[in-house]
């Protein structure tokens, strides 16, 4: 066979620069993809460095700080390892040089710095100095007191021993005679580490001032002032405030016929559980009672009942977190002097009874915080209070949680500023009437409702909102239905009305449980449009099904069957029926059996008795006649009446009448019902005909087998029933909007990198059988030439 060398040649020469070619596209391929996985390998790589390098940083700062906090504790170490070594020396410490001593009065100081003992010497000290101001330098170091002889003091013994933190004990004080003393205020006062004080010898017939005596002695657990004579005393302010571990005062009847002043007097004694003290209390002459039991978290029990409070102008925090005391008389508190109430009773959170229908607040400037936290009152009558002095009702309700109705129609609010978190967490009110207030002063009204969380209507009609700056969280009212609205409420921004959601619809001509209105607007539209001179009404919200709830109970009220439970929309109407319960007839049948589903859940109970012979039933009772009645437009009648007869309980069904030249206007709520011991009456109302029976000329009717509208192509068309076109359940199946063949997008990236690299492993590896075969093939051929 001949051979064309030449143009054989050609041709391989062809063939292998087209395979080198491949291979190199191929290897190129792959090498660009490899540095691609480089690249991204090394951005990794990079953000994880980085992060480290953070992390570096933050392990930097911890070890910063672990590192000086182990300073601090080797600090503390080292000291208490040189004190462990300083007390087991063998040989004594040097002591401190001794403090001369100084002259106090008559009688000498002389104090051990090594002991922390002060000796009191014996003598004569008038209006002597505190020994915290002799003792400037050393007041922090004195530990106890020692009063070695008798030791006389006149005049005013103010702060004797007052301002020494860290006095524990003083002995002697029976050696004291206080016979001339006219002062005592503040003389244990801030002695936090006093645990006992002997007053058995002291003589206070001369005191005017007990003032702070006692306050801030902390560690006192009991003070015995069986010896006290008060007559002449005219301030008891702070006498033990912060007398924090007081159980117990010993004490005889305490004459205060002449103290004017018992502010705080017993403020934060929180375990003092018995002041049976105050039952001697004269307070004819008081005028300031602020905090006066402010913090007796431990008395369960106050009888105030005997204190004259004519003269009393301050009364803020007088109960203050007076929290397990669970009533409170004060039928017989004269306040007509009082003009600050404010937190007078906040914290009292177990207080159910509060009896405060005899206060004057005629005089009161503020009243804010006055209930805060009376967590278990249920009811509070204010029908008393005059509030058109009041400047400051702030948090004067919050977080009364049980109060379930709140009557403040007789306030008058034509002077109050603020009103800020006013009724904040009053979270079991349903109903809140403020139509009669006048908030034309009032500049803050923020988180005024808020977390009302079972207000269901509102109505602030009057409210005027023209100096309001701060409205925030106003409105956060989750069960809000019914809100009245006037035109003096500018907007309503910022007041979270937004949060409460839902549709909602102005009243109009209508009625609440009817609307009539021709407005609508989503919650979050409806605050932030609304405009008081152009939207002013009731609005309600009219998505939530409404509720009727059908109980059935024997003449005590008892349960006979479950009850059942109707939901509607809002004006819808509803029917019940009584249910047949064994041995039990139908003694009542409620005149509510139908009607309309409205705003609030409504209850139809049907009242049953018990047979007295249970093997017999009742005669039924015979019902009231229900007449029918028929009647045009104008109220003439038409045609005869009908005349129904039943048993009570039994339903009853009216029918319309088919009249020659009228047609039916509306169908009554009452065509059907029950029968009830009353007389009913059903009117059917017509309108004269303005159309003749048969269709006229020209016209078409649509058959009543007729399908019309989307289920037009699946009406059947012949005697069979068979249908054509398409079949009726697939018209109501939904399209989908995507392609035919999309698939939903998945949570992550596809993996091209990896599949390319394969799908060119596999170009390379072809390329390669390619020219394997075609060496295979041309080589028998090259060995001819």
């Amino acid at each position: 066979m001949y051979v064309n060398k030449k143009l054989l040649k050609a041709k391989l020469l062809l063939i292998s620069i087209y395979v080198f070619v491949l291979l190199m596209i191929g290897f190129n391929v792959i090498k660009a993809d490899t540095q691609t996985i480089s690249a991204t390998d090394q951005e990794t790589v990079t953000s994880y460095q980085i992060q480290s390098s953070a992390d570096n940083s933050n392990n930097e700062e911890i070890n910063y700080f672990e590192s000086n906090q182990d300073q601090g504790t080797s600090a503390v170490s080292e000291q208490e390892s040189s004190q462990v070594v300083t007390e087991f020396q063998t040989d004594p410490p040097t002591p401190r040089p001794a403090l001369a001593p100084i002259q106090w009065g008559n009688s000498q100081l002389a104090f051990d710095q090594i002991t922390g003992i002060l000796t009191i010497n014996g003598g004569l000290v008038n209006n002597p100095l505190p020994i915290f101001r002799a003792l400037q330098q050393e007041r922090n170091n004195i530990k106890s007191i020692k009063i070695t002889a008798p030791l006389t003091i006149t005049g005013s013994a103010s702060s004797l021993f007052a301002s020494l933190p860290n006095l524990t004990t003083i002995e002697g004080l029976n050696q004291v005679d206080t016979t001339t003393i006219t002062d005592m205020s503040r003389m244990f006062y801030l002695c936090q580490k006093l645990t006992s004080v002997d007053l058995s010898a002291f003589n206070t017939t001369k005191v005017t001032n007990m003032e702070r005596m006692f306050g801030n002695c902390e560690t006192l657990s009991e003070i015995d002032l069986q010896t006290f004579e008060t007559s002449k005393v005219t301030s008891m302010a702070y006498m033990f405030n912060n007398c924090y571990n007081l159980t117990k005062l010993l004490h005889r009847e305490l004459i205060t016929s002449n103290v004017s002043n018992m502010a705080v007097m017993f403020a934060n004694c929180k375990n003092l559980a018995d002041l049976s003290i105050i039952s001697s209390f004269d307070t004819s002459k008081v005028t300031r009672m602020e905090a006066m039991f402010k913090g007796c978290n431990s008395v369960k029990e106050l009888d105030v009942r005997h204190f004259n409070t004519s003269k009393v102008t301050n009364m803020f925090s007088l109960f203050e977190w007076c929290d397990q005391l669970k009533s409170l008389d004060l039928t017989n508190f004269d306040t007509a002097k009082v003009t600050d109430m404010s937190d007078m009773f906040n914290g009292c959170r177990n207080l159910t009874t509060l009896n405060i229908q005899s206060f004057d607040t005629t005089q009161v400037t503020n009243m804010c915080g006055m209930f805060n936290g009376c967590e278990s009152l249920a009811k509070l009558d204010l029908s008393s209070f005059n509030t058109a002095q009041v400047k400051n009702m702030r948090w004067m309700f919050h977080n009364c949680y049980s109060l379930t109705q709140l009557d403040l129609s007789n306030f008058d609010t034509s002077n109050t500023e603020t009103m800020e978190i006013m009724f904040n967490s009053c979270k079991s009110l349903t109903k809140l009437d403020l139509s009669n207030f006048n908030t034309a002063k009032v500049t803050s009204m923020m988180a005024m409702f808020d977390n009302c969380a079972s207000l269901v209507e509102l109505n602030i009609q009057n409210f005027n909102t023209k100096q309001v700056t701060d409205k925030f969280w106003m409105l956060g009212l989750p069960k809000l239905k019914i809100i009245h609205l006037g035109t003096e409420i500018t907007d309503l921004q910022s007041t979270y009305f937004s949060t409460i959601g839902g549709k909602w619809a102005n009243v109009g001509r209508g009625t609440i449980n009817s609307p009539e209105g021709s407005k609508v607007f989503a919650a979050a539209d409806l605050e932030q449009n609304y405009h008081g001179e152009k939207d002013a009404d009731t609005y309600v919200r009219f998505d939530l099904d409404a509720v009727v709830r059908v109980k059935y109970v024997d003449e005590n009220n008892q349960a006979l069957a479950p009850d059942d439970v109707l939901t509607g929309k809002l004006g819808e109407n509803y029917v019940t029926t009584p249910k047949n319960i064994a041995k039990y007839y139908l003694k009542y049948h409620p005149s509510n059996a139908q009607g309309k589903f409205g705003i609030f859940e409504q209850e139809v109970i049907y009242v049953y008795s018990l047979l007295k012979d249970s093997g017999s039933s009742r005669p039924p009772l015979k019902g009231a006649d229900v007449t029918i009645h028929y009647q045009d437009a104008q109220g003439n009648t038409i045609a005869s009446d009908e005349i129904l007869h039943g048993n009570v309980g039994d339903g009853y069904i009216s029918m319309s009448k088919e009249i020659a030249g009228y047609q039916l206007k509306a169908r009554p709520d009452n065509a059907t019902g029950f029968f009830t011991d009353r007389p009913q009456v059903v009117i059917y109302v017509y309108i004269k005909s303005t159309t003749s029976d048969s269709p006229q000329s020209g016209t078409s009717s649509t058959p009543k087998n007729t399908c019309v509208g989307h289920y037009e192509l699946a009406c059947p068309v012949n005697k069979s029933n068979k249908q054509l076109g398409i079949k009726a359940n697939h018209l109501a199946r939904p399209t989908s909007s995507r392609p035919p063949h999309s698939t939903a997008p998945g949570n992550s990236l596809p993996q091209t990198g990896t599949d390319q690299k394969l799908a060119n492993l596999c170009f390379l590896l072809g390329g390669i059988l390619l020219l394997v075969s075609f060496g295979g093939v041309i080589w028998p051929l090259a060995k001819h030439f």
